[in-house]
């Protein structure tokens, strides 16, 4: 059994690697995003499947964000998911 300082540590690191997921899923529904972007000019079937794998990314910062503790890094990641979140509606607009 943990030691009360083992747990924090543990939940501490468990925070971080969950805070660092949802930061690289945001980063990488904009970087999807993007693409469906050029592909829209180019090939509908690519933008389709960018633009598909970008809401996946949301849908999946979505899910997990509440399970981030802290209220400020939080209310980061919620920020830049509404950002995606109206970016991706204004694309299909």
């Amino acid at each position: 059994m943990p030691t009360p300082d083992e747990f924090a540590s543990l939940n501490a690191r468990s925070q971080k690697a969950l805070i660092d997921f949802l930061e690289v899923e945001l980063a990488l529904g904009d970087t999807f995003l993007d693409t469906a972007r050029i592909e829209s000019k180019f090939d509908e079937d690519h933008c389709q499947r960018a633009f598909e794998k970008a809401q996946e990314a949301l849908d999946s910062v979505r899910y997990f964000q509440g399970r981030v503790s802290d209220r400020t890094q939080w209310a980061a990641i919620q920020t830049r998911a509404d950002r995606l979140e109206a970016a991706l509606k204004a694309f299909r607009g």
